[in-house]
């Protein structure tokens, strides 16, 4: 556009930049910014590379100006068309998608993850009528929608069951007891047998240990006795970070206290 770009340096200055480009180039400039009509950050009045150049002939007559379009519309012969159109016929070569080995395999993935029934049983399905549904729905006691539903209903994935835990919980009390370093992480999920004294000791180790970060007692059948011991533990204790006591038979008085100690300043709690 008449502007040396190898002279510029990483700072310029946009006025400079505007005020060195005729007319001409600021409305090529604008066109070339006026590529995506729905930008809300441009003009309406730039959003188009139209100009018109034409000198108004006088004021805006809206009635006259429909008047003018139907008048042309009506006026303006339709095209000849090549191949005359029929119903239900397509006009013009058909469009083919193609896939490569990736994408086949993908719908062949999602495909089979779809429940398909038997022919007769798609066939029987979509010719029944209104009332051979409610019969069977009837028949087997559930809601038509219900039932159309369940026909078409994704089965059930299996997922593996998470491995049993094996942490021995007299060990964990004894690296707590001697505030081992490598026993950052103590899990105690899903373990049963673990006595109510067992935890009130573990939870009594964590008043002097300032290495353990994270502690996960869930499912374990956790009495009130020992959260409340728990509480008077995390009062002590400033390393820990992460608690966790869900699925336990907590009462709600011990779990408001469990929560204000959890608030309180002296700890780190952070979840």
């Amino acid at each position: 556009m008449g502007i040396d770009t190898a002279a510029m340096g990483d700072e310029v200055d946009l006025e400079d930049l505007l005020s060195v480009l005729s007319p001409e180039e600021v409305a090529a400039l604008v066109d070339e910014m006026a590529a995506d009509p729905d930008d809300k950050h441009m003009p309406a009045s730039v959003r188009t590379a139209y100009r018109c150049e034409k000198e108004p002939t006088g004021e805006l007559n809206r009635d006259s100006l429909i008047n003018c379009i139907n008048e042309i519309a009506l006026n303006t012969p339709d095209k000849e068309e090549k191949v005359k159109y029929e119903p239900g016929v397509k006009r013009g070569k058909t469009f083919t998608p193609v896939y490569n080995e990736s994408q086949m395999a993908e719908m062949d993935k999602a495909d089979a993850g779809q429940v398909k029934l038997d022919p007769d049983e798609e066939e029987a399905l979509a010719n029944a009528s209104v009332d051979d549904i409610m019969a069977l729905a009837d028949i087997l006691n559930t809601n038509p929608q219900d039932f159309v539903m369940e026909a078409y209903a994704d089965p059930l994935q299996y997922f593996e069951p998470d491995p049993p835990n094996e942490t021995n919980p007299k060990e964990v009390l004894e690296k707590l007891k001697s505030n081992d370093r490598d026993c950052k992480d103590v899990n105690l999920n899903n373990l049963g047998g673990i006595s109510e004294q067992e935890f009130c000791d573990i939870f009594n180790t964590l008043r002097n240990n300032d290495n353990i970060t994270k502690f996960s007692a869930c499912n374990v059948d956790l009495s009130d006795f020992a959260v409340q011991t728990l509480c008077a533990a995390l009062d002590q204790n400033s390393s820990l970070k992460s608690l966790s006591i869900e699925n336990n038979r907590v009462s709600p008085d011990a779990l408001a206290d469990l929560f204000e100690s959890a608030a309180s300043p002296n700890n780190g709690l952070l979840e």
